[in-house]
């Protein structure tokens, strides 16, 4: 990568009728150069470069996508999302074994894959934020400088602290502000024993782990002091359906 080194998160495929599955990759928005349409991924073990073209809604100039431009900045400027070629699938881990996106709702019993691999099957904001008011959950991510680290996931937030996706004012601008769903949040974690992330962890997934099973919740954008923030997984489908894509996690 040409910009400061990221992570790559969740692979996710999406159904295309009569034709294979579209996969894509998703990550930190502000990893992705601008103008760019192809992004190099380093292979470590093969000491190659794989090439992952760049979903046009993720294209970014001037540190933004292009079409949030007429838009005041939000955590959403920072959704990428990248589509894997078929000859380049066999260079990147689809599967999570004991994977459940709703296992922090109670009232879901007996879903079946499709319903437990897709985050918007219904909405898992009520039931997490129920969580949240009893104590921390504890998360996790595996980023580029890092590797695996934990976390205490303490709030949810529908906007960026002050001094995130900020920009100087222009009275010539005449911006608005961008629709955002209620499963668009952010995730507040606070740091452990040891740093939750560095730089370089951008773009990895953050996730939880009950009774055995794997609980994705967002993709890691940053950290400020020693508290770090995810944007919620929810966020990056929305977009995603803006490119004719219905995200899913693979098994």
């Amino acid at each position: 990568m040409r910009k400061p080194v990221g992570t790559l998160g969740a692979v996710m495929s999406s159904p295309r009728p009569g034709k294979a599955d579209a996969y894509v990759v998703l990550t930190a928005g502000h990893v992705i150069p601008d103008g760019d349409d192809r992004l190099l991924v380093e292979n470590r073990k093969l000491d190659t470069f794989t090439p992952l073209r760049v979903a046009p809604m993720s294209r970014r100039f001037n540190d933004r996508p292009l079409h949030r431009q007429n838009e005041y900045p939000s955590f959403q400027d920072d959704v990428g999302i990248l589509f894997v070629e078929e000859n380049d699938l066999k260079h990147f881990s689809r599967r999570t074994a004991n994977l459940n996106l709703h296992h922090l709702n109670p009232e879901l019993h007996k879903l079946s894959l499709s319903q437990m691999t897709n985050p918007v099957y219904m909405s898992r904001r009520n039931s997490i934020q129920a969580l949240l008011m009893v104590g921390p959950i504890i998360v996790h991510k595996t980023g580029a400088s890092t590797d695996l680290t934990m976390g205490r996931f303490v709030e949810i937030h529908d906007h960026a602290p002050m001094g995130w996706y900020e920009q100087e004012e222009d009275e010539e601008l005449d911006l608005g502000e961008a629709e955002k769903d209620a499963d668009e949040w952010l995730g507040l974690v606070e740091w452990m024993d040891v740093p939750f992330s560095a730089s370089g962890d951008s773009g990895s997934l953050v996730f939880a782990r009950q009774d055995g099973i794997h609980i994705p919740l967002g993709i890691h954008v940053g950290s400020q002091g020693d508290t770090s923030l995810f944007i919620s997984l929810e966020t990056f489908c929305f977009e995603a359906e803006s490119e004719g894509l219905e995200l899913r996690f693979c098994y």
